[in-house]
């Protein structure tokens, strides 16, 4: 392994990158985490000093092998290919970043909201349906968007008006033992504890009603086959194109 060549992100790498999901274990997510298209191997090593060489060596391994990252020289890295790869990945983490510190879902709403509207979106993981005129654009772009709600390392949640489970990501999964499947059209209050299940839903409904709660409620998750888990909700209305309010949007983040 050429400690000069440069690592950089393939479109797979900038669009599927999920830690706890039994696809990538821990040192390959890290690694995944910091890969920029600019940096060079001998570059990358410094700031993983917890880490041999040999775990350092097979987290880069295991990240070829997925094909979510491919070794370059530097005068490929700087190619107009792998330019616009650097501004995409940059493009999907500041994203990212800026639903779950705002909450505006808007940026990844358009096309799946009328969707979810009508139906429940598929569960994470699901193959999208097939195209079908006149909304096939919309289908792909539908798409897209849960692709992306998929990079986030928080647990993202739709709701209906009445608290009902419409969408989650796959991070729920990770945090709460349950399936996606076992939880989408079911009250989300369902799954924290019996005491403070009256507390989730009174949030939920309050914040779709427009009414003033507080910007995090803190609240225990029911953890299947496991000892419950203190999170940290945050929830905002989300709205049609057409104005009206149609259910909440929100994270869930585990405390320690």
């Amino acid at each position: 392994m050429d400690a000069t060549s440069v690592l950089i992100k393939t479109p797979k790498g900038i669009v599927q990158p999920k830690s706890g999901d039994g696809n990538l274990n821990y040192d390959a997510v890290r690694v995944l985490r910091l890969v920029d298209g600019k940096s060079s191997i001998a570059q990358l090593r410094p700031q993983f000093t917890d880490l041999t060489d040999s775990r350092f060596q097979k987290a880069i391994q295991t990240l070829e092998e997925k094909k979510l990252v491919q070794l370059v020289s530097a005068q490929e890295a700087n190619s107009a290919e792998n330019t616009e790869l650097r501004k995409l990945d940059t493009k999907v983490q500041d994203i990212a970043h800026e639903v779950v510190q705002t909450l505006d879902f808007t940026k990844l709403e358009r096309g799946m909201l009328a969707a979810a509207i009508a139906a429940p979106p598929p569960a994470a993981g699901a193959k999208p349906p097939p195209p079908a005129a006149p909304d096939a654009g919309a289908v792909v772009e539908s798409t897209q968007h849960l692709r992306l709600l998929e990079c986030i390392r928080e647990t993202v949640f739709q709701t209906d008006l009445a608290g009902t489970v419409i969408y989650l990501n796959e991070r729920w999964t990770k945090i709460s033992g349950y399936s996606c499947e076992e939880t989408v059209r079911k009250p989300l209050a369902q799954f924290f504890v019996a005491e403070d299940q009256v507390a989730v839903t009174d949030h939920l409904g309050k914040v779709a009603r427009g009414e003033a709660v507080p910007v995090i409620l803190e609240a225990r998750l029911a953890r299947k086959g496991g000892e419950p888990l203190k999170i940290a909700m945050r929830a905002a209305p989300l709205s049609a194109a057409s104005g009206p309010t149609v259910g909440v949007c929100g994270t869930l983040r585990g405390m320690a």
